[in-house]
């Protein structure tokens, strides 16, 4: 998901919305979540989250 986002903006100027579908049980999917978005967030990939 974080390398087709990263590849994404550098081509394209269009706003981006992040979200993951399903990342596994809730505590597991929320942490693997919360550290994959939050990476492309510090790299300033991404407009809107979900």
């Amino acid at each position: 998901m974080m390398s087709s986002y990263e590849l994404f903006s550098k081509k394209y100027d269009y706003p981006l919305h992040l979200g993951v579908t399903e990342a596994g049980p809730t505590k597991s999917g929320t942490i693997k979540s919360s550290v994959g978005i939050g990476a492309l967030l510090a790299k300033g990939i991404g407009d809107t989250i979900r």
